[in-house]
């Protein structure tokens, strides 16, 4: 039975997962091949007439027909790191043998960018490319090099035009170059992660949390207080390092001091510096927008909890140097007593320290009055990725079939999780995987490593069939089986299944609307202006954490206000909130989709 879903339902969605404390850390991702970097695009004759399906066509048939024999298509998928052809499971008995696909992955690592605008420029495109975000596309259709992709669409992919409207014509109508036609496709459709971790909660040692007297928390301030009695009970490590409660670092920096876009504004509900509506704040609960500049800002928020947190000798004097390697360094060696997000305190849970004291796991910390749990919202329109097919492509049939079995629930979960009947099956209305393969997978084993970023669906799309996650994180089993013994007896003494439970009892929960990410680009003068405010928020928030005093903080402060506004920050905000209102009303009219 078809599964409709509007952008109203995350919440009653969400309310139906049971996930644990697990991030974007645990998931598995493509695994790294061993064979050379870029490929010279091979094709074979495009077999079309031989195996075309009508449109009535089901991805059921597909497995009914005799193996196609295989041929070699080039890739570039954006949001991976692999090369060559690879010869896993899901590679041999997925792509191969029932799609007939011998992909070619062309590495890009972090050059993806440079590596696309030199394949455009040679005009010599993969079969199938996988952007990084609608701009890069929206490039690639201007410079008609991708194929139209409607009557391919109209023929082999039934599940895509059943399940997938509000993207088709969404695409259509605004990523065509006005030609009206679909030349991509949208991927990450539908419910996203349960609650967005990158703006969660701050993680910190259950150990010394239960030591300090496991204290109710109801604002910020509470929390730092909290850190400094548990700093006193643990100041250095077993090897007599110095151990600070909170660091950060400054290479994720890009218009801002990211990490405080990351944290505290997200902890309280909402989206700062989000899409192309940079330097504001968006408030889904108040469906209104707010300039990072305004001292009341959350983002100001943020950076005065910094601060206070480096008066009160709670943060890594090296935060503004060092880089995230570093970081993750000191998280594994047990130098920082808490982390930033629930992934990352998985850095730390595997530690030897805590391998010795299981109760040193971290659990998050909710100052109860202030904390709001925020859930991403649904994207019935797709993601930032989108496939394309090279224009010249002979084998575009196939590459539809097969993307075509990613939007659904099967295709999906398997080309997430690994093949049905080898790596999982369903038992008792829920998928699980053997024991075996359990194992490996919570040890992010990279053979179980499965192909995210084929997927047409969100990962976090509920199966009808067992009401569960399509990915493994939000399996029951795997569940279970992730919760450290410090979570596991946290959730019991706040009698809460996991962190999600806990939320959902005791903070506000926020539900985002996705507006903001149907905001279009800045004209060429507003980018001007942005570029310049990146320039003076950046490196002025650096300068008020780590201000000598309060009266040199909001000296500071006022004159990051006062350079702002002079280089156009309030023509930048007015300028989102017209965008904003336009987004507003484009999003109402893309809300269908189905997971089936």
């Amino acid at each position: 039975m078809k599964k409709k879903v509007s952008v109203l339902a995350a919440a009653t969605i969400v309310s139906m997962l049971s996930v644990s404390l697990v991030g974007c850390g645990s998931a598995n991702t493509e695994n790294n091949g061993n064979a050379a970097g870029n490929t010279k695009n091979e094709t074979s004759t495009n077999d079309t007439s031989k195996n075309a399906t009508t449109s009535n066509d089901t991805t059921a048939a597909t497995d009914e027909r005799a193996p196609l024999e295989p041929v070699k298509i080039s890739a570039l998928i954006g949001p991976s790191n692999l090369s060559g052809v690879q010869s896993d499971e899901i590679a041999t008995e997925i792509f191969e043998k029932k799609f007939g696909l011998k992909i070619d992955h062309i590495f890009a690592g972090d050059k993806f960018d440079e590596r696309l605008s030199a394949i455009m420029a040679s005009g010599d495109m993969p079969d199938l490319i996988e952007f990084k975000d609608k701009k890069q596309f929206e490039s690639a259709v201007k410079a008609g090099v991708l194929m139209s992709l409607d009557d391919l669409v109209a023929q082999y992919g039934p599940d895509i035009t059943n399940n997938l409207p509000s993207m088709l014509q969404y695409m259509r109508d605004n990523y065509s170059d006005g030609t009206g036609k679909l030349y991509g496709l949208a991927s990450q459709i539908g419910v996203s992660q349960p609650t967005n971790l990158l703006h969660m909660a701050l993680y910190s040692r259950y150990d010394l949390y239960k030591k300090a007297g496991s204290p109710v928390m109801n604002t910020y301030d509470d929390l730092l207080n909290t850190l400094k009695t548990m700093q006193a009970e643990y100041p250095k490590n077993d090897k007599g390092q110095k151990v600070y409660p909170l660091q950060l670092w400054s290479d994720w920096d890009s218009i801002s001091m990211s990490l405080v876009d990351f944290t505290l504004p997200g902890y309280m509900g909402v989206n700062a510096n989000a899409g192309t509506l940079q330097f504001t704040e968006y408030d889904p609960t108040t469906k209104q927008l707010k300039s990072v500049f305004d001292p009341t800002s959350d983002y100001m928020k943020g950076v005065q909890f910094y601060y206070k947190a480096n008066q009160m000798g709670l943060l890594d004097p090296d935060s503004i140097s060092q880089k995230w390697p570093n970081a993750e360094s000191k998280t594994k060696e047990g130098r920082v007593l808490t982390t930033m997000w629930g992934w990352q305190s998985q850095i730390f849970n595997g530690n030897d320290l805590v391998k010795a004291n299981p109760m040193a796991g971290m659990i998050p910390l909710f100052p109860k009055d202030e904390a709001k749990m925020l859930i991403q919202a649904e994207s019935p329109v797709g993601g930032g990725y989108v496939f394309g097919i090279g224009k010249n492509s002979k084998n575009a049939d196939r590459i539809i079939k097969l993307l075509n079995y990613s939007a659904t629930v099967q295709g999906s979960t398997e080309l997430m999780n690994g093949v049905e009947g080898k790596a999982w099956t369903l038992n008792n209305g829920k998928d699980e995987y053997s024991p075996e393969y359990l194992e490996k997978v919570a040890k992010n084993d990279p053979s179980t490593a499965g192909y995210e970023s084929f997927l047409m669906l969100n990962k976090w799309n509920i199966d009808p069939k067992t009401n569960e996650s399509i990915t493994h994180e939000g399996w029951s089993q795997f569940v279970k089986k992730n919760l450290t013994a410090a979570e596991q007896e946290w959730a019991a003494t706040n009698n809460a299944l996991n962190v999600y439970d806990y939320a959902k009892k005791n903070l506000t929960v926020v539900q985002d609307d996705g507006v903001v990410s149907l905001a279009g680009a800045p004209s060429d003068d507003i980018k001007v202006i942005q570029q310049k405010l990146g320039e003076i928020l950046k490196s002025m928030s650096w300068k008020m954490v780590y201000a000598k005093n309060d009266a040199q903080f909001n000296q500071l402060e006022d004159e990051l206000i006062d350079k702002a506004t002079k280089l156009g920050a309030d023509k930048n905000f007015q300028w989102a909130q017209t965008e904003l209102a336009a987004a507003s009303a484009k999003a109402s009219q893309y809300t269908e989709y189905h997971v089936q």
